[in-house]
């Protein structure tokens, strides 16, 4: 999502607007009013001349751009082991990224925002399992930013961000990953920070001791192939369920080989029976594969950590696909259909 701010007065997220793809609705209304206070555009950020049309759009609606936050190809849907990491895989997230931010430079030529400032990651230091082309990408975008430094306005910054909560209020879902993350305040707390010191090219922010994570991460990490140790112990607060229907029965299934627990229950808690970051991915994986369809990893990080959850984000993500073939078919078969006024064709005679 490239982000630039509009209006007049102070940079405050809340008194200007956001031009942008694939922006969060909940974020615009808490910004204002649409068309007043903001503004949504979607499209192809690799694509120059969009961008510029979507900017221009902004402005002559909101005024001259003021600054831009730039936050593109955000997300967990980039997180897969090196073995499947491919071309076919990363197109979005190095269009949103890599050609993203240079369209966005383009368009910006002949403009005078105060600041562009990038959002990326804390992986460009720390890497992470499933991380390699979302590390990579992100290195990008920093070098991209200092490469700029000290040159004309605008203002070139970027954040290596560790992991944020994506608004007030979320839950861990018994992930350590999340239990330390920023929340959206100390984010924006962190952002305005960066903001008044115009001389600081990019900035790592972590809620902990950057040393510490730096050193953690240059750890061994276990081999992906491994088998999983036996944790026949291990318990779930939960009292026991039983799986039910096909889509719990295979999420247990998955959990239960790569947990080395004999029995899972519908209810029982990923992180609480010795789920980790590592293993997460590979879950998801699986899943993913065996059912053809796009599963968020925050799903399983996050958010429902347990069978029942993950099954129903499954379902959901199934129905979605299913509803999606279904009318892409209605409408080719729309399009290819002879209408009605059409003439037949004259027959020749013979």
């Amino acid at each position: 999502m490239a982000g630039a701010l509009c209006g007049k007065g102070e940079h405050k997220a809340e008194a200007e607007c956001g031009i942008g793809g694939c922006h969060d609705a909940q974020i615009g209304r808490a910004i204002g009013e649409h068309g007043r206070d903001y503004m949504l555009f979607s499209g192809p950020l690799g694509d120059g001349q969009w961008v510029e049309s979507a900017l221009a759009e902004g402005e002559a609606g909101l005024g001259p751009i003021q600054g831009v936050f730039y936050t593109a190809g955000m997300g967990d849907r980039y997180h897969r082991p090196i073995a499947e990491t491919t071309l076919g895989t990363t197109d979005g997230l190095f269009e949103a990224k890599l050609s993203g931010i240079q369209a966005l430079e383009q368009a910006l030529a002949g403009r005078k925002p105060a600041f562009v400032l990038i959002q990326s990651s804390l992986s460009t230091l720390v890497g992470g399992q499933g991380f390699a082309a979302y590390a990579a990408a992100n290195s990008f975008l920093d070098t991209f930013a200092c490469a700029r430094s000290g040159g004309v306005a605008p203002v070139w910054q970027v954040i290596d961000w560790d992991a944020c909560q994506t608004h007030t209020g979320a839950g861990t879902g018994g992930s350590a990953l999340l239990a330390g993350a920023m929340s959206p305040d100390e984010v924006w707390r962190a952002t305005r920070a960066v903001l008044a010191q115009p001389g600081v090219v990019r900035v790592a922010v972590t809620p902990g001791n950057l040393r510490r994570r730096l050193a953690t991460a240059s750890r061994p990490s276990p081999t992906a192939g491994a088998m999983p140790v036996q944790r026949s112990g291990a318990r779930s607060s939960a009292p026991y369920v039983p799986p039910e229907g096909a889509y719990q029965i295979a999420v247990a299934a998955v959990m239960s080989e790569l947990l080395g627990i004999e029995r899972v229950g519908a209810n029982d808690n990923f992180f609480e029976l010795g789920g980790h970051s590592l293993l997460a991915i590979q879950v998801i994986t699986r899943l993913r594969r065996q059912f053809d369809v796009e599963l968020p990893m925050r799903a399983l990080l996050f958010e429902a950590p347990t069978v029942a959850g993950i099954a129903q984000v499954i379902g959901k993500a199934v129905e979605a696909a299913t509803t999606e073939r279904e009318t892409l078919a209605a409408l080719l078969d729309e399009i290819q259909a002879p209408t009605g006024s059409d003439p037949a064709p004259a027959r020749e005679q013979v």
